[in-house]
């Protein structure tokens, strides 16, 4: 197995994270030539993260915002089950509070 390239607690093990850091830096940072202090960078993410999660328009979600993707299916009532995630009916049938499950 190979070691991890990232150290513990970092996001450089993720894929998905290494997927976004990615895009973060081919989208803002190196379109950019510099940033004049540390403050305006940090703004310029705020705005990136901003757009990333409201505006962008998403092509597996039918070119919407993600946000209003998401907002569109809770308001669906349609809630599908995860495969390998238990339902909310599994967990309190096992939950302390619910006196089921087997507290052996």
């Amino acid at each position: 197995m190979a070691p991890s390239v990232g150290s513990k607690g970092d996001s450089y093990d993720n894929a998905l994270a290494e997927s976004f850091n990615g895009l973060y830096k081919a989208e803002l940072i190196h379109q950019r030539s510099s940033f004049a202090d540390t403050a305006e960078l940090e703004w310029a993410t705020l705005l990136y993260v901003d757009w990333f999660n409201n505006k962008r328009l998403h092509s597996a979600v039918g070119m919407v915002p993600p946000v209003e993707f998401e907002v569109a299916h809770y308001a669906s009532g349609v809630l599908e089950e995860t495969p390998g995630v238990p339902s909310s009916d599994e967990v309190a049938a096992v939950s302390p509070d619910s006196g089921g499950g087997d507290r052996s």
